[in-house]
């Protein structure tokens, strides 16, 4: 939903500040499916968590829904959006579209908010409780950020004795 929301907002800045046409139906196009086979390219832990699959050691997942788009005959513009959302670093493609360039820079950005966000939870919550969180959401990351900010270190205190847990 975050992703969705936005790539609608840049390709409505990029329209009307910029007033460059952008193919709307391309970018939703590439949220919905850029991500689509990456649960193919993980296998469970035993222990817990996740590690990469072998199909991953091989194809990233971006490829893999390259190929499926490709197969159904999507055009040939959608495939690109999907091919390159991860951007030129990360993924087998840079964006060559003013769509693909929106998917890739709203995909970017929310991962590094979601991921400086977990960071700063992670670091609140050792600091008030002493350990590492067993697991921690992105919405309970914002939660406890939210918290230090409104009331500062009793904030987060109160918002961990609220949930029974380090996090």
């Amino acid at each position: 939903m975050a992703l969705y929301e936005l790539c609608t907002s840049l390709s409505r800045i990029v329209q009307k500040i910029y007033k460059c046409r952008v193919d709307v139906d391309l970018v939703i196009c590439g949220v919905l499916l850029h991500d689509i086979f990456k649960p193919a390219t993980y296998a469970q832990r035993k222990g817990g968590g996740y590690r990469p699959s072998s199909l991953a050691e091989r194809v990233d997942h971006l490829t893999l829904a390259s190929a499926e788009l490709m197969r159904r005959d999507f055009p040939l513009n959608a495939v690109h959006v999907v091919t390159a959302s991860h951007g030129q670093q990360y993924g087998p493609i840079g964006p060559m579209t003013i769509e693909a360039l929106i998917c890739h820079l709203g995909d970017y950005a929310e991962a590094k908010l979601n991921g400086d966000v977990l960071s700063a939870a992670r670091f609140m919550v050792r600091e008030v409780a002493g350990e590492e969180p067993q697991s921690l959401t992105g919405r309970e990351a914002f939660a406890i950020v939210r918290a230090k900010t409104d009331k500062g270190w009793d904030g987060v205190k109160e918002r961990l004795s609220r949930t029974g847990s380090a996090a």
